[in-house]
């Protein structure tokens, strides 16, 4: 093997290894917001953002594809670094267009959890675990109500001690305090699907070159 074709198969297996640690950090922040979420899960009604179990089997996906690649270029097999790279291609186009979509569009989440919490705060002595539930969240996001603590006023709700937990109390609403928490995490899953697909893309043109130029360039040199 010589030096040159060493140096990009070494190459190569570093940027899958990248592709997997990138995807490893998705996987990572999308569970675990998933995983607070769901600790508020009757207040919530279960809501969690669409782009979080997209990300998730996305970046499975290409975690696998990126160890697929591996195996080819350290194996120096053809037909499996072509599977490698076709199915890098289809999944690196659906990252970023997942990313771009998420990005100028508003999650459906939003809408249903102020429908949700809405109707928590209309029911709130219903349910054993809703007020309980509710103060966690309030103590955790240092809201007070849905769009502030006149909510429980205008319902002729005595007001959580959670909503008096500092002795200003909490001003803002959750929906507010709430959107701001899962908007920080559905960002940082966007950049990082941003940032790996571009890299990825990047990748795939240098290496789809190489194989053009090894093919066709003997060929119009000869």
């Amino acid at each position: 093997m010589n030096l040159s074709l060493q140096f990009w198969i070494r190459s190569f297996i570093l940027c899958n290894c990248i592709f997997i640690i990138f995807n490893i950090l998705i996987l990572g922040v999308s569970t675990k917001s998933i995983k607070d979420l769901i600790e508020y899960s009757t207040v919530l009604n279960g809501s969690t953002p669409t782009i979080y179990t997209i990300a998730i089997i996305l970046a499975c996906i290409d975690a696998i594809t990126a160890v697929v690649g591996i195996l080819g270029f350290w194996k120096e097999l053809k037909i499996i670094t072509y599977v490698h790279i076709v199915a890098l291609i289809i999944i690196t186009i659906i990252e970023l267009c997942i990313a771009t979509v998420s990005a100028v569009t508003t999650d459906p989440f939003f809408g249903k959890v102020y429908n949700a919490l809405n109707t928590t705060i209309n029911g709130f002595h219903l349910k054993v675990d809703i007020p309980s539930e509710y103060d966690e969240l309030q103590i955790k996001l240092q809201c007070c109500g849905l769009n502030s603590r006149e909510d429980f006023d205008k319902r002729r709700l005595a007001l959580p001690h959670s909503c008096q937990y500092l002795m200003t109390g909490f001003k803002r609403g959750c929906i507010e305090a709430l959107t701001e928490w899962v908007q920080r995490y559905i960002l940082t899953v966007i950049g990082l699907c941003f940032t790996v697909g571009i890299i990825q893309a990047i990748y795939l043109f240098i290496i789809v070159a190489r194989i053009f130029l090894n093919k066709y360039g003997k060929r119009l040199s000869a």
